[in-house]
């Protein structure tokens, strides 16, 4: 059995790395990294610079790592079978708050204020409308007044699992989009989605935005200081289909509804022909841990280094749980903006520790396996 611990946000800037290790006190991560011995690194594409772990993800199941397909898998493993949507084209969209800052949009989450369930209902009623021309009233003269076109478009229709946004087409939508990590707290210019659909998405995106604007609930939102939710973010769209035989049957993604409908639906599409899985499947484990995406994405380093406390003890505690189930192998996943390092950690605590007179050895240390590579154009990159 192997255990993958998968950590999206851990590998900081080139420009930024220097200085930040020289802040981080985490003894017991620096213990594990100095035992560490080195795997692969890769890189992703510019479309899903900021979301590398998507890429490394998907390629891990066969997928394609430059535009993975996220949305029927989640389709499939968020609810029961719906007959209605098998063969459909499905993508997932996310409520976000849509920012200026300086010369460019950037695409937030809602932080620590997400919908509540009874706004969610208003604005996913209000998208579904504006797919069949049924709008009510004052939500109609607001949008008419912006010079919105309200029209029937046939063989679209969103749909919900849980908190889960999907839109589902009879026909497939010709669309390269990136995921909602890839777009977190950076210049979304280059990252709007493209093909031969993105201006028939843009007017539909465009109509919603604008309902969503005129709506009762951003209207309080507003008021009680909360991101106000004015724009849908598309992306993982794609036919379901079954997926190459994995070794992977087992999950644990924290507190992550949204990754772990995505992941639990490739493994069971990786599994879904009888027969196919491979004798030697012993059961493997992927771990997903986001404690430092969030600051890592918003660039709020002083909360980066807060977190990774919260590393250690899952580093720590995936240790242990994967020594109980007997694995035999321990990786440990780092992601950056556009790099994944792979380190193998040995499955028990090193008898040894850092010594103290050696700051500067533990600084470079840091910096070579926390520190992301420069890019070529990294300089050239537009950031909130």
């Amino acid at each position: 059995m192997k255990w993958t611990l998968v950590v999206p946000g851990a590998l900081l800037p080139a420009a930024l790395a220097p200085e930040l290790v020289r802040a981080i006190q985490a003894p017991r991560l620096v213990q594990w990294l100095a035992t560490a011995r080195s795997g692969s690194e890769c890189s992703t594409s510019e479309r899903n610079a900021g979301a590398p772990h998507w890429s490394w993800l998907a390629k891990s199941f066969g997928l394609d790592a430059d535009a993975p397909v996220t949305a029927p898998y989640a389709w499939q493993a968020s609810g029961a079978p719906d007959p209605d949507s098998q063969g459909c084209w499905i993508a997932q969209c996310d409520p976000v708050h849509m920012a200026i800052a300086r010369d460019h949009l950037v695409v937030t989450d809602l932080g620590d204020a997400p919908l509540l369930a009874e706004e969610a209902e208003h604005l996913f009623a209000l998208a579904n409308e504006v797919l069949c021309g049924s709008v009510p009233d004052v939500e109609r003269e607001a949008a008419n007044d912006a010079g919105r076109a309200v029209g029937r478009r046939s063989g679209l229709r969103f749909a919900a699992r849980g908190k889960q946004w999907f839109l589902l087409a009879e026909q497939p939508l010709h669309l390269e989009t990136a995921a909602v990590d890839a777009v977190l707290g950076r210049s979304v210019h280059e990252r709007m989605p493209t093909g031969n659909d993105a201006r028939r998405w843009r007017i539909l995106a465009n109509e919603i935005q604008m309902l969503w604007h005129a709506s009762s609930v951003n209207a309080a939102r507003e008021l009680r200081d909360a991101p106000t939710a004015n724009a849908l973010w598309i992306h993982g769209g794609g036919r379901w289909q079954p997926l190459p035989p994995s070794t992977v049957t087992e999950l644990r993604t924290d507190d992550a509804p949204a990754d772990a409908a995505v992941l639990r639906g490739w493994i069971q599409a990786a599994s879904a022909a009888p027969g196919q899985r491979p004798a030697h499947a012993a059961g493997d484990l992927i771990s997903l841990c986001r404690s430092l995406f969030a600051p890592f994405a918003h660039q709020a380093w002083e909360s980066w280094l807060d977190q990774l406390a919260a590393l250690e003890d899952r580093i720590e505690q995936d240790l242990a749980t994967a020594r109980q189930l007997g694995a035999e192998r321990f990786e440990l996943v780092l992601c950056g903006v556009r790099q994944v390092r792979t380190l193998i950690l040995p499955l028990r605590r090193p008898w040894w520790s850092w010594p103290r007179s050696a700051p500067h050895a533990q600084t470079r240390l840091l910096q070579r396996l926390l520190g992301e590579a420069a890019a070529p154009d990294a300089g050239n990159e537009n950031r909130a």
